[in-house]
């Protein structure tokens, strides 16, 4: 059925009373464009997978919301919210658990609803399969998001066409249906009938490091068909090997890989970049020969140009306990000059790209500027060093 979206929300409830319409509000369309610009994707199809699912799950969850009196069920997010960017980055989708049952929304743009896409992943992969797969049509321009019907974990397997190329499975219009009432009421009572996905194989470590590194550099495209499937479906099926695999293909550096002296072509113990910087040793930087197992550091250069301005990024890390880690970030000249640059910046970001007030300092005829925080594992944050016009990033993950 192809629905005219120049229609309004009410006449479109008219026209098709047993979908759910949701609105984009402006309050919608900031929040995903503020996250989407905060929020890494490696390539166009992952950020296209993230914004479809954002406006999605948001207008959904709202949705629910206002329906708090039919459903006093717990809504929780997999793997988390955190965690979402991690499974667009492969798949699209957005899996929720509505008490014990799974719903996996599956939105697309397309402007007709006479077919339902739903990827393998969501249903052959141990922890990604859902119980229910919800059909989600998302008309950004219009403002305007279609829930057009659902269909069950063993109807999709019964009824799909397969198509081993993209590894989808392609559904009729009347395969899915559209009565919601049916599909809460099994929420309610637990009456989903559960998912049978593919047992995996046991992959070591090193064959895990192998099978992510593989599909670690960033192309233009989606990787998961760069790998048979039972492969991708092992990292998938691991919440920290994917999390590992989206931070490899974001750059985003692993703080905990340094513990084991794994560094990447860019970051360095602190000794190899500049061995005869004593600034580098000041006030609490340890070069890595003398550090106890509990602390590392990791330094890089950093060229602003086009000022030509040379500056050494130092990250220094020790444990304090199994999970708490306390961060010290310096910056100094890594040339021959003695002072920082006058009004140069050192900043420390959250996990949603915004300033921590209390972790930015300016230089003012300084040598050196530090920042110190602790955080937690699993955190996220990034540095950020400004002069001018001119700014360096980089983000890290705590584990």
């Amino acid at each position: 059925m192809v629905i005219d979206m120049t229609l309004s929300i009410s006449e479109l409830r008219s026209l098709t009373p047993e979908s759910i319409w949701l609105e984009i509000t402006p309050e919608l369309r900031e929040r995903v464009e503020r996250e989407i610009e905060r929020t890494p994707q490696s390539n166009q199809i992952a950020k296209y997978h993230a914004r479809l699912n954002r406006f999605s799950l948001y207008a959904f969850q709202s949705w629910l919301e206002s329906q708090a009196d039919e459903f006093e069920l717990p809504v929780e997010l997999f793997p988390s919210i955190k965690g979402l960017p991690w499974i667009w980055e492969i798949v699209n989708g957005t899996a929720l658990n509505i008490g014990d049952t799974r719903l996996v929304i599956i939105p697309s743009d397309f402007t007709d609803t006479e077919e339902l896409i739903v990827p393998q992943e969501w249903l052959d992969v141990p922890n990604f399969a859902g119980n229910y797969y919800l059909a989600v049509q998302v008309d950004e321009q219009k403002g305007q998001i279609c829930v057009w019907g659902y269909i069950s974990y063993a109807e999709v397997k019964r009824l799909g066409k397969y198509d081993d190329t993209y590894r989808n499975y392609h559904l009729e219009r009347e395969d899915v249906h559209d009565d919601f009432e049916v599909l809460w009421m099994d929420c309610q009572i637990n009456q989903a009938v559960g998912a049978k996905p593919l047992s995996l194989p046991v992959v070591g470590a090193e064959t895990m490091k192998r099978l992510i590194d593989k599909i670690a550099i960033p192309k233009i495209f989606s990787p998961r068909l760069d790998l048979k499937f039972t492969d991708l479906a092992a990292i998938l099926n691991s919440v920290k090997d994917l999390e590992k695999l989206y931070s490899k293909r974001n750059q985003i550096i692993s703080l905990g890989e340094w513990f084991e002296g794994i560094f990447d072509r860019v970051w360095q113990p602190s000794e190899l970049v500049f061995p005869f910087k004593p600034v580098v040793a000041a006030k609490g930087i340890v070069p890595s020969a003398l550090q106890s197992k509990a602390e590392c550091v990791g330094s890089k250069i950093i060229d602003l140009k086009p000022d030509n301005q040379h500056i050494a990024l130092i990250v220094h890390q020790q444990k304090l306990n199994e999970d708490k880690t306390e961060i010290l970030v310096r910056i100094c000249p890594a040339n021959e000059s003695i002072y920082l640059p006058d009004e140069l910046t050192l900043n420390i970001l959250n996990e949603e790209g915004e300033i921590i007030p209390k972790l930015s300092k300016k230089s003012k005829a300084n040598n050196w500027l530090q920042l110190k925080f602790t955080g937690t594992t699993g955190d996220r944050f990034s540095t950020s060093v400004e002069f001018g016009v001119n700014r360096s990033l980089e983000q890290f993950l705590l584990n």
